[in-house]
């Protein structure tokens, strides 16, 4: 019993590194899109500075451009903290010293597929899931309270071994004579009354298995909610992701280089580029949320079935 409630606490630390892990994934992705934006922003301010020279634009264009240069610098500082936040976490779960800092190596768009469906998962679960592993275990300890205090209700019967020395003295024709006679006893010793004296140890045992199966029962389903809820959160968080992949990001990339060369030909104004620029680094924020957020909700499913599913489910 008390090792598969150790296999149930090992399950629940596997879910916090993991969601840890992707935590830091994530913040890295962050910091990546930060330096793009600086990127971008100091290219936009160049065509600004040559355009400027040119007579072309007024200097307040090429303010507004100093402005998001500043904003994206900003939160690149903001993303590296919280990077080093979630590496520290990371460590400590990991329970490594404050000197380590093992690089990390993994992505937010490796999620798997499986052909595992409800089901099977929820099966799966019953049979995996060594909370319910550790209950199962503690009914058959309550069985064998059962038994003993059953066994302890008929008394024990008791021996014991009596020796006795007797002499007797006789006198026979005026001759006395002395005799000495040694008896070995066998005594056996039973309490009153015969049976039935621990019903009280017998009621209790059947309580605590009564108690326990009591909590069987609900954590069996529990067990299934559990499924149902991350099995219902990885779908949701695919579909969201299955939108982005498929109509927003392909089409962010183009137009943001549009609306760059547009501006660079005088046909639009550096306002036009500012807003898709920050449209552009809003969505593919989103998009990265979107990918952690599934990843994540295959690590609760995970959880919830108390079982590596090798290649996730569909």
């Amino acid at each position: 019993m008390y090792q598969w409630q150790l296999a149930d606490r090992e399950r629940l630390l596997r879910d916090e590194v993991k969601t840890a892990f992707y935590d830091v994934v994530l913040a890295e992705s962050r910091v990546i899109l930060a330096d793009r934006a600086i990127t971008l922003n100091r290219q936009l301010l160049d065509v600004a500075k040559e355009r400027l020279a040119a007579g072309d634009i007024p200097e307040l264009e090429m303010n507004y451009v100093m402005v998001e240069l500043a904003r994206s610098e900003g939160f690149k500082i903001d993303a590296e903290k919280s990077l080093n936040q979630n590496q520290a976490r990371l460590w400590m779960l990991m329970g490594l010293s404050l000197e380590d800092h093992p690089s990390i190596d993994g992505t937010l768009e490796s999620v798997r597929s499986s052909t595992k469906n409800l089901s099977e998962l929820k099966g799966l679960a019953l049979r995996q899931r060594p909370d319910l592993k550790a209950l199962d275990a503690e009914i058959q300890r309550g069985e064998a309270d059962i038994r003993l205090a059953q066994a302890e209700s008929i008394p024990n019967l008791t021996a014991g071994l009596a020796v006795t020395r007797e002499s007797t003295t006789m006198e026979v024709g005026g001759i006395e004579g002395k005799d000495t006679a040694n008896t070995i006893g066998l005594k056996l010793s039973m309490p009153i009354p015969l049976f039935d004296r621990n019903q009280a140890g017998v009621q209790e045992a059947r309580a605590r298995r009564r108690s326990t199966e009591s909590r069987y029962l609900a954590v069996t389903r529990k067990v299934e909610r559990d499924v149902d809820t991350a099995y219902a959160g990885f779908l949701n968080t695919g579909k969201v992701l299955s939108l982005f992949k498929s109509n927003i990001v392909p089409q962010l990339e183009e137009n943001l280089k549009l609306t760059q060369e547009a501006y660079r030909l005088g046909e639009v104004g550096i306002l036009t580029v500012i807003e898709e620029q920050k449209k552009f680094f809003e969505v593919s924020d989103g998009y990265l949320k979107a990918l952690y957020d599934h990843q994540a909700a295959l690590v609760k499913l995970e959880t919830a079935v108390g079982s590596e599913l090798s290649g996730g489910v569909q």
